[in-house]
């Protein structure tokens, strides 16, 4: 499962919610959730901005590297 997705469900925010805040659609999530991070740079950033990560734990699809203090704003 892509970070973005995990990351999604534990905030409690369906893929609609997320893209609608992220001022992109919901296929484009939806394909940002199943592929490699390619070409939508811009979308990237945005998404996580919303989702208050910084940006190389999505890009590089790994939770490990998530900052302790983003489970502690959002527990």
């Amino acid at each position: 499962m892509h970070i973005l997705t995990i990351i999604r469900i534990y905030l409690g925010l369906s893929q609609v919610a997320l893209a609608k805040a992220a001022g992109i659609t919901q296929p484009d999530l939806c394909e940002m959730e199943t592929l490699p991070p390619y070409g939508r740079m811009g979308k990237y950033r945005r998404l996580a901005k919303v989702m208050d990560l910084p940006l190389e734990p999505i890009l590089k699809d790994d939770i490990s590297s998530i900052p302790l203090s983003f489970f502690e704003n959002h527990p």
